[in-house]
């Protein structure tokens, strides 16, 4: 009897047993950025992205919904992207002039309502003094805790300043923050009402690095089936405990389908 070894391939990869995905340890990830000669930002970049895909990955596999309320869930998730999608671009169209026609005290709310680190992420290290950080240290030092009341009280004048100068960036930086996390979550549950876990959990570490790519390797993720982006998913899912999974036949899909989503056009987002 002749045995149709394409057809067996096809069947024993479908039936195959789910691999079963953990979070890297700090030095499995240190392993990798001293592999990719990243630097000490890349690396925590690096850090910060799959930190940021397992928090969701953990959370969805928390949430074990029903497949109609699942479906329920995704038509809303569509819903409001569609609106903040609307938002994302108004803002960014009209960013050169929201500081004319917002109100100072909106503007000053968007400043205050902003931490610092958020502040720095958007603006830069240099946009907030580093004397703040070296008298929050002093005040630690000094009372053995941080006194939160005097730190925002600190804070809130400075931020304030910042809001009325820079609103309109951390406005712009947050929605599309937002958006953007509301996507890869939506896709992750639309995922995995279709496919197999290791799939889903696959394709959404790659989503995230994809995000996170600029600030991981100095450039966008390429729409392209090699090149130093796919060994870098390869090596975190490895690290992931995904063993033998080839990524980049699917880079150019999953990279074209998440800027799409997010209507970036290639632009840095996350």
């Amino acid at each position: 009897m002749k045995t149709n070894n394409k057809k067996l391939s096809t069947m024993k990869s479908e039936t195959q047993v789910d691999y079963e995905i953990k979070r890297p340890s700090e030095g499995a990830i240190g392993a990798i950025a001293q592999e990719m000669r990243l630097t000490a930002q890349q690396a925590s970049a690096l850090y910060h992205a799959v930190d940021h895909a397992f928090s969701q990955i953990n959370l969805y596999k928390q949430r074990n919904h029903s497949p109609q309320k699942r479906k329920d869930l995704i038509a809303r998730m569509r819903n409001l992207e569609k609106v903040l999608t609307k938002l994302d671009y108004e803002i960014t169209r009209s960013k050169s002039y929201l500081s004319d026609y917002l109100p100072f005290d909106a503007l000053e709310m968007i400043g205050t309502r902003s931490s610092p680190a958020f502040v720095k992420e958007v603006l830069g290290e240099k946009s907030i003094s580093s004397s703040i950080d070296r008298k929050i240290s002093f005040e630690f030092a000094e009372k053995g805790k941080v006194d939160l009341v005097k730190i925002n009280s600190f804070l809130h004048p400075i931020l304030q300043a910042v809001g009325l100068k820079h609103g309109p960036e951390l406005f712009e930086h947050y929605i599309s923050d937002l958006l953007t996390t509301l996507v890869t979550w939506r896709l992750l549950n639309t995922d995995g009402s279709k496919k197999r876990p290791t799939l889903v959990y696959r394709q959404h570490l790659v989503r995230i690095l994809i995000l996170f790519s600029e600030e991981i390797l100095g450039k966008l993720a390429a729409k392209s089936p090699n090149g130093k982006f796919v060994v870098l998913c390869e090596q975190v899912l490895t690290a992931c405990g995904l063993q033998g999974m080839t990524i980049g036949p699917s880079i150019p899909k999953l990279v074209e389908e998440l800027y799409s989503a997010t209507g970036t056009n290639g632009a840095k987002k996350k």
